[in-house]
């Protein structure tokens, strides 16, 4: 999660490396929402920036054509300005195309390349197939894993302390809440360990008014769907 932070911070500043790699994790269960949002802060930068050229490819395109991908990373800008290339859900053709990231890493070591590359690789993917793509000078490789829901071992029965809540804790701030002891722990316990599910029922309880959450406040939202609670939120929106 501070990854991500860390990553949207960059994006939002301009601040990029001259090639990101975005790949499922190597060990443990992937969490696909801290890349897209990533990759959400790095759409919304690029195409603010009037100067810079962008191509944007997806890998999981039924029409994907890898013709303007090439010929984007092998030719320099017809304006002499910045450009940049997103490749997002890029897996599959990386599969299919064994040569393609030697090809890449080659490009992006050459003259008239791009400024930044952003490549998005979910899902199963061989770190050795993308190894070209790390040895690129400047190259920057993130893979995100799903949080834990449970505490850590040295504080077994502490709900507060796993990294789902502590994410939650810190989400919670960022929206000018506060979760009071006990709070975060039944959040994740009623809601799910998931980003998405945390914020939605953080905002959730935003609308309702609830700037102290609590146990209590949780379960009003997220603890069985009381009638109460559903008009209450409906009145709200």
């Amino acid at each position: 999660a501070s990854t991500c932070r860390e990553l949207c911070a960059a994006a939002e500043a301009g601040e990029l490396h001259p090639l990101l790699i975005l790949h499922g994790p190597a060990r443990g269960e992937e969490e696909p929402w801290f890349a897209e949002k990533v990759l959400d802060e790095i759409r919304i930068w690029a195409r603010n920036q009037d100067d810079l050229e962008l191509l944007e490819a997806d890998g999981a395109d039924p029409d994907f054509d890898p013709a303007p991908l090439e010929a984007f990373m092998g030719s320099a800008s017809l304006f002499g300005g910045r450009r940049m290339m997103i490749f997002s859900r890029a897996t599959a053709v990386f599969k299919r195309s064994k040569g393609l990231a030697a090809s890449l890493a080659s490009a992006c070591r050459g003259e008239g390349r791009p400024a930044w590359v952003v490549l998005d690789c979910p899902g199963k993917v061989s770190m050795k197939m993308l190894e070209p793509l790390f040895l690129v000078d400047g190259a920057r490789a993130e893979g995100f894993r799903r949080l834990y829901g449970d505490p850590p071992p040295w504080k077994p029965g502490d709900l507060d302390a796993s990294e789902a809540a502590v994410f939650a804790v810190f989400e919670a701030r960022t929206l000018g809440m506060q979760l009071v002891p006990g709070g975060a722990g039944a959040l994740i316990q009623y809601a799910g360990d998931r980003p998405a599910q945390i914020l939605g029922t953080l905002e959730h309880l935003k609308l309702l008014g609830h700037d102290r959450v609590g146990e209590t406040e949780v379960l009003e939202v997220a603890g069985g769907g009381t009638e109460g609670s559903a008009s209450d939120f409906a009145e709200a929106v």
